[in-house]
């Protein structure tokens, strides 16, 4: 996946690799970066074999060939290699931008892709969590995309129970958004959902006061949500300020102030299952107290035996 983001950048440049190396130093290009492989033979005394490249098409250079590459591309600040279709003004602007995020150019470009790809595949409803796993494996960090969910929120039983409910992507009813509505009145919030927790995603199945209907309406990244965290444990989360909680202070959701104090109950089923949860949230720290978490669970109730008696 690393080389297939930058290989349209490289494709000029790809033509040299149908020359013959011979005796020489064999180096990849990766994102930018020069790491001595191996001495090449002659092809007469064996096949070209490249460390790595059944399976990564790496990019390989003699020396010869890197610096004649460097040199018709310095002139754009661009690393290795030009941009198709970038004037010498747009790959300035280019460079300026990686340099003021402290990356190369290559690594810019691939994390901009990578995000660009995420984006697209979470909208389409398609499984990220293989993408998410390869681009962390290579190296390229996806802003707004956790790298891994908790081992119990990507267990496969769980994930197995938790679309086995019909839920996820289903019109809203009436039934759950009572229960949304209830929690936040008893509990006095802004906010409260009953929540679905999957692999790379949370679907809110209900929202107070959301405005929403579609499914793309009613998601977020897994990185957003709070919830998962009620999931993995499986018991009732209590969070006074989530601004000075060590796990969830740089999530999302905390850092943009939609959730300050938040309050969860796992959604379980009676194979020990937790799928989501019934939670509230406010925008100002709360003292929950035992009250709040009772009158919640109960809510939390009626909400599991319509789920899972469906």
């Amino acid at each position: 996946m690393d080389v297939d983001l930058v290989a349209a950048a490289h494709h000029r440049l790809g033509q040299l690799l149908e020359e013959h190396l011979l005796a020489t130093d064999v180096w990849e290009i990766h994102l930018g970066q020069e790491r001595k492989l191996h001495r090449h033979p002659s092809p007469e005394i064996e096949p070209r074999s490249y460390l790595g490249a059944p399976e990564h098409d790496a990019l390989c250079w003699s020396r010869e060939q890197l610096s004649a590459a460097r040199t018709s591309s310095d002139r754009y600040g661009c690393g290795v290699s030009p941009l198709a279709g970038f004037d010498d003004w747009l790959h300035s602007a280019l460079a300026d931008q990686a340099d003021k995020a402290g990356q190369s150019v290559d690594a810019y470009v691939a994390q901009a892709v990578a995000a660009r790809l995420m984006d697209d595949v979470t909208r389409r409803h398609g499984d990220t969590g293989d993408l998410l796993a390869r681009l962390t494996g290579a190296g390229i960090a996806v802003p707004g995309y956790v790298d891994a969910p908790d081992p119990v929120v990507a267990d496969p039983e769980r994930l197995r129970a938790l679309h086995a409910t019909g839920l996820l992507d289903a019109p809203r009813e009436v039934a759950y958004d009572r229960i949304a509505d209830m929690a936040a009145t008893a509990l006095a919030t802004p906010g409260a959902a009953v929540t679905l927790v999957d692999r790379d995603r949370q679907f809110f199945v209900a929202m107070h006061g959301a405005a929403g209907d579609s499914p793309e309406e009613r998601q977020t990244p897994l990185d957003r949500s709070v919830c998962q965290y009620a999931v993995a444990t499986g018991e009732p989360l209590v969070v006074t300020d989530a601004r000075i909680d060590p796990v969830l202070k740089d999530n999302p959701a905390v850092t943009d102030g939609t959730v300050v104090a938040y309050l969860g109950i796992p959604l379980i089923d009676a194979g020990q299952h937790a799928i989501g949860t019934l939670c509230v949230w406010d925008t100002h720290p709360r003292d929950w107290t035992s009250g709040h978490v009772n009158t919640l669970r109960d809510l939390a109730q009626l909400a599991s035996n319509r789920i899972f008696s469906a």
